[in-house]
């Protein structure tokens, strides 16, 4: 039986999570070992102290491999943060056989052509790319043009874009803590690998990210991703509400944020003030959905997951808001023995995982760093996504 291993660190605002899975042919993929340090060197997401960012990371890899017996040397990296971004362009090609049927080499070519005004902004770099629809000779087709006979090839495709210092801050900081990156990811697209189905991203749904100090916002519908939007408001707001209201240490405020649904005596006050910090949350939530036309209109409603999706009754504060159906997003389809990998805060690690099975197989889900600056790989995992 073949078995391979995937490593997965998630650089966060307040943590830095190593998960280590491996996965036997025909099995559920199985964690073997997690690790997590605090990130005192990264801010709203970004790295802003390689130093120390590489030996934060440099710790949770050991304490990875103590916990899986598996020496680390290479991983799949996230990136998040305010400098993420989402931009859509379109793109023209005439088909180059001459009996007009479209090839990979078209596809590649339309491609590329969407991408050429992204690849020239200043201070940013492509981080993926999704082929939201294409139409041949002025005909909206599917998502997938292969073998279609036309003469003129149109795209549009979506863009995930992070600035420049901040990709190379991390790349720096992977290379002080002796880590090889396999692939850099944007956040919000691992964390939807762990936590969301294909039935939820059919369907239509949002998945909020709920990080420290930031939250990001993924929409999904017919299997594609139809916006990204990144909030510069986290739950460690929450925590700094707390501790100014009760005049309290940022540690007990925090301990009181998440045993606040056993909290008696301090419980009304408790309450509005989380409740003050989320309806802030809710109400850019709620605005960003009905900038893009999809207000009350998700039938798989809302996933939260993220660090921050640990706060008692957030699911039913999101339902009262966005008047959708929510729930909180665990990893899911990768067995764990750890009762601590039971938290959403460990759904972009698992997803960094997902993606690195599938991008060993030539054709992951959201084609990253590697992907899209190999034009023929990201074909191929393109094109393979929409096979049964």
């Amino acid at each position: 039986m073949g078995k391979n291993i995937v490593i997965g660190i998630d650089i966060g605002t307040s943590s830095i999570k190593t998960i280590v899975v491996e996965k036997e042919k025909g099995k559920t993929p199985r964690v073997l070992g997690v690790g997590e340090a605090a990130s005192l060197g990264v801010r709203k997401g970004s790295v802003i102290d390689v130093a120390e960012v590489s030996e934060a990371a440099a710790a949770s890899r050991r304490e990875a491999e103590k916990s899986s017996g598996i020496t680390i040397k290479h991983a799949y990296i996230s990136l998040g943060g305010l400098g993420l971004s989402s931009l859509r362009q379109k793109g023209v090609v005439a088909a180059s056989r001459a009996d007009n049927e479209i090839t990979e080499y078209d596809i590649k070519r339309v491609v590329e052509v969407c991408r050429s005004p992204v690849a020239l902004l200043a201070n940013k770099s492509v981080i993926d790319a999704h082929p939201l629809f294409f139409t041949v000779d002025g005909e909206l087709v599917s998502q997938n043009p292969l073998g279609l006979v036309g003469t003129r090839l149109e795209a549009e495709t979506m863009f995930t874009v992070g600035l420049t210092p901040h990709l190379n801050n991390l790349i720096k900081s992977m290379e002080g803590a002796k880590i090889a990156i396999d692939d850099v990811v944007a956040s919000p697209f691992a964390a939807s690998l762990a936590v969301l189905s294909k039935k939820h991203k059919e369907a239509g749904v949002a998945l909020l990210n709920l990080g420290a100090m930031t939250a990001s916002l993924a929409v999904f519908e017919e299997n594609l991703p139809l916006s990204l939007e990144i909030f510069s408001i986290g739950s460690s707001h929450i925590t700094n509400d707390i501790a100014v209201g009760f005049q309290l240490s940022m540690e007990e405020a925090e301990k009181l944020k998440c045993n606040f649904a056993t909290e008696k005596a301090r419980k009304a006050k408790l309450t509005d003030i989380i409740d003050a910090r989320l309806f802030d949350i809710f109400e850019l939530v709620e605005k960003h959905l009905k900038k893009i036309g999809r207000s009350r209109l998700l039938p798989a409603g809302i996933v939260i997951t993220g660090g921050g999706a640990n706060l008692t009754d957030l699911a039913e504060f999101s339902r009262r808001e966005l008047q959708l159906p929510a729930q909180i997003g665990l990893p899911q389809n990768i067995h764990c023995d750890y009762s601590r990998f039971q938290d959403p805060k460990w759904s972009v690690a698992a997803g960094l995982c997902l993606y690195g099975f599938e991008d060993e197989k030539g054709y992951a889900a959201f084609p990253g760093i590697k992907g899209i600056k190999g034009a023929g790989n990201f074909l191929s995992r393109w094109l393979r996504a929409f096979l049964p």
